[in-house]
């Protein structure tokens, strides 16, 4: 005859067996699932990085469009002071000009080739189309 305890302990080991591995079944799809679930979301996580540096450096409001700006402001600081410079120079030239008999003199013989009353002018050197006299013999 059988004995009946050996009976139930051998299904209860067997139910153990089967149950244990039921449970490392479940265990390995949960750990696939886990692994599964964090490639996506690595990838998820790298695309978006990857997009950002990418408007970071060329966005409009990027690293290569704020150097551009950059050397840009330079360029019209410069030509900025030197205009500021020069109309500065210019309003001094007026205020002379309305003020300074010594400088409406100068203007008037360097600029305009004027003379007073009573001068002569003396040209030293060859007249500018000396190569036409030249030619013409």
């Amino acid at each position: 005859m059988v004995n009946p305890d050996r009976v139930q302990a051998a299904n209860t080991s067997t139910v153990d067996r089967h149950s244990k591995q039921a449970l490392n079944v479940a265990r390995e799809k949960r750990d696939a699932r886990q692994i599964r679930t964090r490639k996506i979301v690595l990838g998820v996580v790298s695309l978006l990085t990857s997009i950002l540096i990418i408007n970071a450096l060329v966005g409009e409001q990027g690293v290569i469009a704020v150097m551009r700006a950059r050397a840009q402001r330079t360029t019209l600081e410069t030509v900025m002071n030197s205009l500021q410079k020069e109309n500065y120079e210019l309003r001094q030239l007026a205020v002379d000009l309305r003020t300074d008999p010594s400088t409406i003199e100068r203007v008037a013989r360097d600029d305009l080739g004027l003379i007073s009353p009573g001068e002569q002018v003396l040209i030293i050197g060859e007249p500018r189309y000396s190569d036409q006299i030249a030619t013409t013999k």
